[in-house]
């Protein structure tokens, strides 16, 4: 089981929550580990696009995730057997065909945790919310926010814990805590048949590399309800 491993850190971290599957501690454990390291090597990825981190952040995680027992691919399709399928940015698929996570059996051709990667700095102001919802283009809507793919089962529609990494380009961790949470809150008062208060970030850790939060967002699929749990990652590159 992916959570009977318990690596150790230099930072100090420890990711224990009874209440999480075994599974799902062991990639969040990798995370603790790693993304400090990672943000050592791209100090000063101020303008780097989103694209080209993320492959190096895949590459970096599949070489030093030790003897954990899971693998990362970047662009995984929603659905490999849809040639226009949906693309999450990166998927955590098991070393052993099938898993159980949740009490949920996914296949050896799925993911059992999505992540999301966003830039938080100069992304425009058509762009600049992105970490949150999506953009009208040419009159027509897009949905590419972060966290509203995954409220609309664009991405993890099956899973019930997933990932956003947030590359800190601008500004603090502060900044984009407060004007995250704003957003959200906005977006509750204008569209409050999708969105809640209640899907506010909220505090988890700090070091000056690494900043986590979590929040707890509400899925409709085919008219069945349920809640998919986010896990907030960011990284200083400044």
């Amino acid at each position: 089981m992916l959570g009977d491993i318990q690596p150790t850190n230099s930072f100090g971290y420890v990711v224990i929550d009874d209440k999480v599957d075994k599974e799902i501690q062991g990639v969040l454990s990798c995370f603790f580990i790693n993304l400090p390291l990672f943000v050592i090597k791209q100090k000063g990825k101020i303008d780097m696009n989103e694209d080209g981190l993320t492959q190096r952040l895949c590459m970096f995680l599949t070489r030093n995730k030790g003897e954990f027992p899971f693998h990362f691919q970047k662009e995984f399709m929603e659905n490999d057997e849809n040639g226009s399928s949906k693309r999450v940015d990166v998927g955590v698929y098991a070393q052993n065909e099938t898993i159980i996570v949740n009490d949920r059996q996914f296949e050896e051709n799925e993911s059992f945790f999505k992540i999301e990667a966003k830039r938080l700095g100069k992304l425009g102001k058509v762009r600049e919310k992105e970490y949150v919802e999506g953009r009208f283009e040419k009159e027509k809507y897009k949905d590419t926010g972060g966290i509203e793919r995954f409220k609309k089962g664009i991405h993890g529609k099956k899973a019930i814990h997933s990932a956003i990494i947030g590359y800190v380009q601008l500004y603090d961790f502060n900044h984009w805590f407060a004007t995250i949470n704003g957003w959200i809150s906005d977006l509750s008062k204008e569209k409050p048949e999708f969105w809640s208060e209640n899907e506010l970030l909220k505090n988890e850790s700090s070091s000056p590399e690494l900043a986590t939060f979590t929040s707890y967002h509400l899925r409709e699929q085919k008219g069945v309800k349920d809640e998919i749990k986010l896990h907030h990652f960011w990284i200083d590159l400044q």
